[in-house]
């Protein structure tokens, strides 16, 4: 929320370097998700609706 302009791996970035971050989002540091975590959970939770 403080840089919404930033990517996915560039967020898994900060939440590395600055750890407050990481316990906003959730996280405990030092035990983070990859990248691909976090796009498998943005593709289960958008997922597409066939009507």
């Amino acid at each position: 929320m403080t840089k919404p302009e930033i990517g996915v791996t560039e967020w898994i970035h900060e939440m590395k370097r600055i750890p407050y971050y990481a316990i906003l989002s959730g996280f405990e540091p030092g035990n983070i998700p990859g990248v691909g975590t976090f796009y498998d959970f943005f593709k289960r939770l958008w997922a597409k609706v066939d009507s």
